[in-house]
């Protein structure tokens, strides 16, 4: 391994222990560009969330990383002394370390140079609408999304596009079939990134609300007689049951897609089926958790999500499984129907 690919491992492991999981098991010959998309893609993340600085500076230097992305600026020493006071250390590094991640990513081939490009513009586009449409920081400024469009489109934009770029990445060099079958699998790939982001949101919610966020679409909060500033109240969680259910629901839709693309993956693509069946497996086992705790699921201070052994677990019994496509399947389909009929205990 090259320095600058040791030096990145380690930052994506620092900021991410389980997608750096991921990273390690996936094929030679996609590893060092998706873990250097993931490395540019947190940094991008980690300007979006700095509170050092005005919100219109951080959606200024947003457009100043693409710039650095596609050539049209070179120096990025602003966007490092941006967060350079920030209270994360393992974000500061990865920021410290940008004018790197820019030299790799230039020596990176013309095709995967132009994707990691393509989803980092996708990724950073969606980081700018969220803070332009959620202008403050706290609960009194809380803003909420219109209608479930919106919502679908904050998920394609912050993750669906991730399904994309991770399956065009790897039809360059695996045999996914002709471009009808290609086209199929981007738009599976894509459901599954957004049943993922669905997930993050409604497990998120006590938290976004507190930073003046909220994702939940109004229109539907007022069909159940709610105003956003009522989801500030843990105990308006009865009444906003129905959303949450309309929601897990779309997202266990979504999942049930992502199967369907591990099941049009190539059997000798083993890496990649793995890598790609465990975020789905974890994403169905924490909608379980959370229809288990519906109740819970808008107090503050509270985190739900799966526990270590089971994922520990969840990892374990794939691995096992993956050489045989049937018993992946086999698999995913206990864990989606385990979520969708998952109750309160």
């Amino acid at each position: 391994m090259k320095p600058a690919q040791a030096r990145l491992a380690a930052l994506v492991k620092d900021v991410s222990r389980s997608f750096y999981l991921s990273i390690r098991f996936l094929p030679a010959a996609t590893r060092w560009t998706v873990a250097l998309a993931y490395g540019l893609a947190r940094a991008a993340d980690s300007v979006a969330d700095t509170e050092l600085v005005p919100r219109d500076t951080r959606i200024e230097a947003l457009g100043q990383l693409i710039e650095l992305l596609e050539g049209r600026a070179d120096d990025p020493t602003p966007l490092v002394a941006l967060c350079g006071g920030g209270d994360n250390p393992a974000e500061v590094r990865l920021l410290e370390a940008l004018p790197i991640l820019l030299d790799a990513y230039r020596e990176l081939t013309p095709k995967h140079r132009a994707l990691s490009a393509e989803v980092l513009r996708t990724l950073t586009r969606g980081m700018q609408e969220d803070l332009a449409m959620f202008p403050g920081a706290t609960a009194q400024a809380l803003v909420a999304l219109d209608t479930p469009a919106q919502l679908d489109r904050y998920t394609y934009l912050v993750a669906g596009c991730v399904g994309e770029f991770w399956t065009r990445l790897h039809a360059e060099h695996l045999m996914l079939g002709d471009d009808a079958e290609l086209d199929t699998l981007v738009r599976l790939g894509v459901r599954l990134g957004k049943g993922l982001q669905l997930v993050n949101v409604l497990r998120d919610c006590p938290r976004d609300l507190r930073a003046g966020r909220c994702y939940l679409p109004r229109d539907q909060l007022a069909g159940q007689g709610l105003k956003p500033e009522d989801l500030l109240e843990p105990g308006a969680v009865d009444r906003l049951a129905p959303v949450l259910e309309d929601w897990l629901a779309r997202a266990c839709a979504h999942f049930e897609a992502g199967g369907l693309y591990l099941d049009r993956l190539p059997a000798a693509a083993w890496r990649l089926r793995l890598c790609s069946a465990w975020p789905l497996l974890l994403g169905l086992k924490t909608v379980r958790v959370l229809r288990r705790n519906l109740a819970a699921l808008l107090q503050p201070g509270k985190t739900l999500k799966v526990c270590r052994h089971e994922v520990y677990h969840m990892l374990v019994h794939s691995s096992l499984r993956v050489p045989a496509a049937s018993g992946l399947r086999r698999l995913v389909r206990c864990e989606l129907r385990r979520a969708r009929f998952a109750r309160a205990r």
